[in-house]
C-alpha cells in the first residue's frame, strides 16, 4: 500500500469511508494519482472532490460526512441531523442537514445546506466524531423550519408543535438547560428571523418562576452586547474611594454607565428592592449612570435594550465631563 493510501484509510476511518481532496496533503495526491484510483475502483466520488473508500457502507453516517466535505470548512451538523445525533425523541437519521458560518452560492448534491453570519464557539460541539450544532442551538434553528412560507415552497419543515414538544425532550433529559436555551434566543433572536418568535413563546411558557444565577445572568448580557456590535463593558468592578459604593456587574469606565443585571423575573422582595433604590442612589451621587437590565429585556428584546444602549453611549461620549 502506498503512503497516499495509508493516508487516506486514516483520514476516512475518521470519517465512515469518505475523505475530501484538501484533506490529501501527500505529495503524490495530484489529480491524476485520484483519477487512477477512481478507474480502478478503489475510490468512489460521491460529491465534487469528495470520495469514498470502496467497500464503505452507505449509511447514514457516511452519507453526513459527506454533506460536511462538500459544505467546506467550518461546518456543522445540524437541524434535524443535530437532533437525530444526540437522540431526540422523534428524530431519525436520514435528513442531511448542515449549517455554514458564512455566505455560499453554489447548490449542494449531498445536503441540505442553510448559512448563519453568527455561530459562537459555545454553539459548536462534537457528537459521534461529527462537528454538530450545540443542543440549545439546534432547538433554535428546529424552530425556524416552522414558518409558512417554507411549508408553502415545499423546503424541509417541521411543525411548530415538534419543535416545542423537541425543547421540552431535551430538557427532561438534560441535554440542554433553560439558560443555555435563553442565551442562544437572545444573541440570535431578531424581529423576522425564523424562529425566533416561537422560541421566545416556549421560554416564556417554561420560564415563569425562573431565577438565573448571577454568572449566568452576566454571560447572556455579553453575548447580547456582542452579537449587536456594541464594544464589551468591564467586568465585576469596585467603585468608590473614600466613599466606598461596592461591586457592580458592568461598567463603561469612560462614559460613566453601570450596568446591574438582575435575574428575578418580578422583584418583590421589599428589602432588596430598598436596598437596590439606595445604591442606585449611591452610584448617580458619584456621577454614574445607572442602567438596570433583566433576563426577560434580554431574552424578549435584546434588540431594543441595545439600540437603547447605543445611543446612551453615544451621548454619554460626546459630554465632556466637568471637574
Amino acid at each position: 500500500m502506498s503512503c497516499l493510501d495509508e493516508h487516506v484509510v486514516l483520514i476516512a476511518s475518521r470519517q465512515h469511508g469518505a475523505f475530501h481532496r484538501r484533506q490529501l496533503t501527500q505529495g503524490r495526491a495530484t489529480d491524476r494519482a485520484l483519477h487512477r484510483r477512481v478507474v480502478a475502483g478503489q475510490w468512489e466520488r460521491a460529491a465534487p472532490r469528495v470520495y469514498v473508500l470502496r467497500g464503505a457502507p452507505d449509511t447514514w453516517h457516511r452519507r453526513l460526512w459527506i454533506g460536511l466535505l462538500e459544505a467546506g470548512h467550518e461546518t456543522l451538523a445540524s437541524r434535524r441531523s443535530a437532533a437525530a445525533l444526540v437522540s431526540i425523541p422523534g428524530f431519525r437519521p436520514g435528513p442531511v442537514d448542515i449549517l455554514k458560518g458564512e455566505a455560499h452560492e453554489e447548490r449542494m448534491r449531498s445536503c441540505e445546506l442553510h448559512v448563519s453570519s453568527w455561530i459562537p464557539p459555545h454553539h459548536r460541539t462534537t457528537v459521534d466524531g461529527f462537528p454538530t450544532t450545540s443542543v440549545a442551538r439546534t432547538l433554535f434553528d428546529l424552530a425556524a423550519l416552522g414558518t409558512p412560507a417554507r411549508r408553502r415552497r415545499g423546503l424541509p419543515y417541521l411543525h411548530p408543535d415538534r419543535a416545542e414538544r423537541a425543547v421540552d425532550d431535551a430538557l427532561v433529559r438534560d441535554l440542554t438547560t433553560l439558560d443555555e436555551l435563553a442565551e442562544v434566543v437572545a444573541t440570535l433572536g431578531r424581529q423576522g428571523r425564523p424562529g425566533t418568535r416561537r422560541m421566545r413563546e416556549i421560554l416564556e411558557d417554561r420560564g415563569a418562576g425562573h431565577i438565573v444565577t448571577e454568572s449566568v445572568l452576566e454571560d447572556l448580557f455579553l453575548g447580547v452586547v456582542a452579537s449587536a456590535g456594541l464594544p464589551l463593558p468591564a467586568r465585576q468592578r469596585t467603585l468608590g474611594g473614600d466613599d466606598l459604593v461596592g461591586r457592580v456587574d458592568f461598567l463603561y469606565e469612560a462614559e460613566r454607565v453601570v450596568i446591574e443585571c438582575d435575574g428575578r423575573r418580578h422583584h418583590f422582595g421589599k428589602i432588596d428592592a430598598e436596598r437596590d433604590r439606595w445604591r442606585d442612589l449611591e452610584l448617580t451621587a458619584a456621577g454614574w449612570l445607572v442602567v438596570r437590565v433583566t433576563w426577560w429585556q434580554l431574552v424578549h428584546q435584546p434588540e431594543r435594550f441595545t439600540d437603547h444602549l447605543r445611543r446612551l453611549l453615544e451621548r454619554r461620549s460626546s459630554v465632556k465631563p466637568t471637574n
